[in-house]
């Protein structure tokens, strides 16, 4: 029971909590369409590259209809926001802004996930809460960035890679 009803809550918790992309060339599974941001001169994409062909598992746990709309390869995935962006549900927080991940893991380890501006010079942080179900599954993800911009999150588990871009601010 746990199991069938874990999906769409973390549908739920990910679509009144995330935003899209911001791009930078040579990054894996990232959009295409460039804009300015206010931070400056980092161009910032927010139109996600889709998954070609998510895995058997990935597309059951979201109730089994359709393609479900996925950043990333192999076994390691992000869920793409409903509508919107991932930054367009950014909260600010005092002297942040955070933003809540959806991110679906294959195997039993978890990925390492960076955060960084895509200028390189400033970094965020990821802080991955594991859910009683454990991995392989859903691994719901909270990203604090210092910031307003455009920032790269890069999460890595073996070869496997998924990246998006959030712009804030």
């Amino acid at each position: 029971m746990i199991r069938m009803l874990r999906a769409p809550v973390v549908l739920l918790w990910v679509a009144a909590g995330v935003t899209a992309g911001c791009g930078s060339a040579g990054e894996p599974a990232i959009a295409t369409t460039p804009s300015t941001t206010s931070a400056g001169t980092a161009d910032c994409d927010t139109t996600p590259r889709l998954a070609d062909d998510p895995p058997a598992e990935l597309v059951e746990q979201l109730g089994g209809a359709g393609d479900p709309q996925v950043v990333g390869t192999g076994r390691l995935f992000v869920l793409v926001p409903v509508e919107g962006t991932w930054g367009d549900a950014a909260e600010r927080r005092r002297d942040e802004f955070y933003v809540k991940l959806g991110v679906w893991v294959g195997a039993d380890a978890q990925p390492e996930i960076e955060v960084r501006s895509t200028d390189g010079d400033a970094r965020g942080r990821a802080e991955p809460a594991p859910t009683a179900a454990g991995l392989p599954g859903f691994l719901p993800t909270g990203v604090h960035l210092p910031t307003a911009g455009c920032w790269r999150v890069t999460a890595r588990l073996a070869d496997d890679v998924a990246v998006i871009h959030i712009r804030v601010g």
